[in-house]
């Protein structure tokens, strides 16, 4: 093999790896909205009483849950990325449930953690490793095949 075709070579591989690093990914968050969606959100009647900490955090109307998204990953060159979000649109109240603290009419009652978002992704972690090993197992295939 030559110079020239060990670098195309390794170029074709570098974005192959990219991309399939993106679509696993991409993957992983829809999974992990869903995860967070079914597992740490809980559909309750509106007679029924919120869920005691650490339980899933109760829906009542489903706002909350309507904002819960994953943003496509991106790479800038240098770093992967990829943001998971809930809230905003109206509904400032996600960030009092993740992390507890003082709401309403002059802050005076105090809201408990629940938290959804963190402890949602914390538990999906050991599928987002295993998502991205399997990407660089099928770059590196896709390669060595020459497909």
């Amino acid at each position: 093999m030559t110079p020239a075709e060990a670098a195309r070579r390794a170029r074709r591989y570098r974005l192959r790896l990219i991309s399939n690093f993106l679509r696993a990914m991409d993957g992983w968050g829809g999974g992990t909205v869903a995860h967070i969606l079914s597992a740490r959100m809980q559909r309750k009647g509106a007679a029924e009483p919120p869920n005691p900490p650490p339980g899933p955090l109760a829906i009542r109307s489903g706002q909350l849950a309507r904002t819960v998204r994953a943003d496509r990953a991106r790479y800038d060159g240098r770093l992967f990325r990829i943001t998971l979000r809930a809230g905003g649109d109206g509904v400032d109240y996600g960030r009092i449930h993740e992390f507890g603290g003082l709401a309403g009419a002059g802050h005076r009652s105090l809201i408990p953690a629940r938290p959804y978002m963190g402890t949602g992704v914390n538990d999906r972690l050991p599928e987002l490793n295993k998502d991205l090993s399997r990407a660089a197992d099928q770059a590196r295939r896709d390669e060595k095949f020459g497909v």
